[in-house]
């Protein structure tokens, strides 16, 4: 794989604590191997692991874990931070918003099996969810282009890992719920603009559209444009 091998993301066939690493990725046009593994593969993997637990990120075959840490260091190292201190501050402060969420509401959702329990849990993620969309809400930042479209983002004028955390949030709770978009329009309007950049939009398509392939060991290669050079199965 010369060329694709400096960075290699391991983690199951899902989003997870996974998705916004490869959401930076994407949307940094930075080349990156996602690696896929089926849960009978992580029995042997395991063991090779830093500290016995996924995400793991490979940069030039060295292994590093703790997804939180990655996705800051992603965000840093590619550029999507902001440009001043008080950008970073508010960049960082999304991200653990949107993944505290994830932990509080949605894995335990995710993981509970009693039906009733299952309702209760979920009555807990939307209020919870309105209440921090509603905080988010207002912060928004319009912006128009030479062409006179109105591009939005949550911290400034372009594109921040912010942008791509709410994005994240949002796709996981819609398997879970339904949004009420009419009532944030402004971070629907986000996620437009999001959904629009041209380096996201192949990735975002070819996950949204290969939910079958969940149980299938997968190791794609994304190039810098944003196109697969390969697939494999395993």
């Amino acid at each position: 794989m010369p060329g694709h091998d400096k960075y290699r993301l391991t983690y199951f066939p899902a989003e997870g604590r996974a998705e916004l690493i490869r959401l930076i990725f994407h949307a940094a046009r930075v080349p990156f191997v996602d690696r896929r593994i089926t849960f009978s593969d992580w029995k042997d993997l395991k063991p090779k692991t830093p500290n016995g637990s996924l995400p793991v990120l490979e940069i030039d075959n060295q292994a590093f874990d703790e997804s939180g840490a990655i996705v800051m260091w992603a965000t840093r190292k590619f550029g999507l931070m902001g440009k001043s201190d008080a950008e970073e501050l508010k960049t960082t402060a999304i991200i653990i918003q949107a993944n505290e969420f994830r932990d509080k509401y949605l894995l335990p959702v995710f993981l509970e099996k009693d039906p009733v329990k299952v309702e209760g849990l979920k009555s807990d993620m939307a209020e919870g969810l309105k209440t921090l969309f509603g905080r988010w809400e207002p912060t928004v930042i319009q912006t128009e282009s030479n062409h006179f479209k109105t591009f939005s983002y949550m911290i400034t004028h372009s594109l921040t890992a912010a942008d791509l955390a709410v994005l994240y949030l949002a796709d996981l709770a819609a398997k879970l719920m339904d949004i009420d978009w009419k009532r944030f329009p402004r971070l629907a309007a986000v996620l437009r603009t999001v959904r629009a950049v041209p380096m996201l939009k192949e990735y975002l398509t070819a996950r949204d559209g290969t939910k079958a392939r969940i149980t299938v060991h997968t190791q794609t290669e994304w190039k810098a444009d944003g196109e697969r050079c390969s697939v494999v199965d395993g």
